[in-house]
């Protein structure tokens, strides 16, 4: 059947100049030919002259099929499977043609692969619709992909109307560049994407480091990336599960203690809150107690009330600073923990001065550290529902610009409305209030 183009290809072979069999040796069909310009600096060519005479080679092989040719290339194509195997084809080839030359036979092979309408990948042969089929896809996907870019495989299949991609998904999800996560498909590699996935391969409700276990990463990486999936809830203070599944969503126990009091009308007994909310999100019963003995919640004779805002009785500044310096400015001071290097906040800070610096109850602004120019702004939170009191945050740097270290003590200076001062401070007296019968705690 080949014999007619098997001679053709001979004599053409033949007749060939040095330039155009390093052409068919070096570049033709393969995956990493030698480049244009580097064939003209041997044969002292021009790189636009070699691709001329590339295409001029290309021309005079494909003369050589001709209708026998392009019938046997028909056929192939009949034979083969969307994808196929190369080697498959090479040794039918090698059986046709028995007596020819490698060269022959592989401008035979690669020539009937090309007529046939297919591309060599990786040691297959891929069908020109097959790469149509991979647009179709990426399309699809966008359409079917969730917030977090997960898509269903076997819906992106059912979706596509030839059989022939089901029995090819694999080599479809690589050239789509999908990744694949605990049975599920995601457009992109994300975090998000990964730790729903992995909710969504357990099939119920699961801890934050079984999550981040299984999706190797941190607990805190794992928990803001969690906080930030509007698909999945906290449903306890361990837990969290996808929203379709129809549990209640935890928001923290100050606002489930609320929710409850608002269910009852306003005001609840103290004994059957605190255990239903234990039981329901698993947290301890002291938890629950210690937030309701907040400023938040009016808690007396067994029953609890959510507090008055104007309820909130605060002390004279005196009582809680720590002392004045020589100017008479009040003070309050801190010990340094190493946490503050690592972005924690300063807790314990009384809502009396809170108030003082211009902090609403129930808020937060920031504050101005006006002896250190250019200094990041602290922030200042007082909410009625903090066990710790109020907190100082962004401190980090404040420290660093004073060379404060673990174990010193800090003077927070109280200016006026929004601004403050922060220095070295002598450690003796740290966190103590001042007195007038504690002869220890004289002004620095």
């Amino acid at each position: 059947m080949f014999d007619t183009v098997t001679q053709h290809l001979e004599a053409l072979l033949s007749e060939m100049h040095p330039v155009e069999h390093t052409i068919l040796d070096e570049r033709l069909w393969l995956s990493r030919p030698r480049t244009l310009e580097d064939i003209g600096q041997a044969y002292g060519l021009t790189r636009e002259r070699v691709r001329q005479k590339q295409s001029e080679l290309e021309r005079k092989i494909d003369s050589c099929f001709g209708r026998v040719g392009r019938e046997a290339a028909s056929q192939l194509a009949q034979d083969l499977d969307l994808i196929d195997s190369y080697v498959k084809i090479e040794l039918q080839i090698r059986a046709a043609t028995p007596h020819v030359g490698d060269r022959v036979r592989r401008v035979v092979t690669h020539s009937l692969i090309d007529l046939a309408g297919y591309k060599i990948i990786d040691g297959s042969v891929v069908s020109r619709r097959a790469f149509s089929y991979v647009q179709q896809l990426k399309k699809l996907a966008k359409t079917y992909a969730d917030t977090c870019g997960l898509i269903d495989p076997d819906q992106l299949i059912a979706a596509h109307p030839d059989d022939e991609l089901r029995h090819h998904f694999v080599w479809f999800q690589k050239q789509c560049g999908f990744h694949e996560m605990f049975g599920m498909l995601a457009l992109r590699s994300t975090r998000k994407a990964k730790l729903k996935a992995a909710l969504l391969s357990l099939g119920r409700p699961a801890t934050r480091p079984e999550l981040a276990a299984m999706c190797g990463l941190t607990n805190k990486i794992a928990s803001a990336a969690l906080s930030s999936i509007p698909e999945i809830i906290r449903i306890s203070r361990t837990q969290w599960a996808l929203r379709d599944w129809g549990l209640h969503e935890y928001r923290g126990i100050v606002e489930e203690i609320v929710n409850y009091i608002n269910r009852d009308g306003g005001i609840s007994k103290v004994e059957p809150l605190i255990e239903e909310i234990a039981q329901r999100f698993d947290v301890k019963k002291w938890s629950v107690r210690a937030y309701m003995q907040t400023p938040k919640f009016d808690m007396r004779d067994g029953i609890v009330r959510v507090s008055e805002e104007t309820s909130t009785t605060l002390r004279p500044l005196s009582d809680v600073v720590h002392g004045h310096d020589d100017k008479q400015r009040p003070y309050w001071t801190f010990p340094v923990l190493e946490r503050y290097f690592r972005g924690y906040s300063v807790v314990g800070l009384p809502f009396e001065i809170a108030a003082y610096l211009g902090c609403p109850p129930d808020d937060a602004t920031t504050l101005e550290v006006r002896n250190l120019p250019g200094c990041h702004r602290l922030t200042i939170q007082w909410y009625l529902s903090s066990t710790t009191k109020a907190s100082i945050g962004f401190v980090r740097d404040a420290l660093e610009r004073q060379k404060l270290s673990e174990g010193q003590c800090a003077r927070l200076t109280l200016i006026r409305e929004g601004v403050v001062e922060l220095n070295w401070h002598p450690s003796s007296s740290c966190g103590r209030v001042k007195t007038k019968s504690d002869p220890m705690l004289a002004d620095a």
